[in-house]
């Protein structure tokens, strides 16, 4: 199980996004998600706040001391490209340009 190698996983990832973590995944819940995540036992460096797109609520995101960002899409299923294909890329790109989402509509 994941959540046994999650300490050898912390040690060799210095940045890690989780950006497919649809809210209206049924294959893989943002609960599930969340508990693998918050099993690292890492300090929150901010709490849950909603990220913006077009003026309108895109997901929740909330970060990690050690470069961890655990990001959910708002409306998403388990294929976050195919569902939310502009927010997807809004969250791609806000990741490959070292910005933060937007977190004001």
């Amino acid at each position: 199980m994941i959540h046994r190698r999650i300490p050898e996983i912390h040690e060799t990832v210095k940045h890690l996004l989780v950006p497919d973590s649809g809210d209206a995944d049924g294959r893989v819940p943002v609960i599930g998600s969340r508990y693998c995540v918050e099993a690292l036992g890492l300090p929150v460096k901010s709490e849950w706040r909603s990220w913006f797109h077009n003026h309108q609520v895109g997901g929740r995101i909330t970060e990690y001391e050690g470069g961890l960002t655990f990001v959910t899409v708002r409306g998403a299923g388990h294929l976050v490209p195919l569902n939310k294909p502009e927010e997807a890329l809004a969250l791609f790109s806000s990741f490959l340009n070292g910005q933060a989402l937007p977190s004001l509509p």
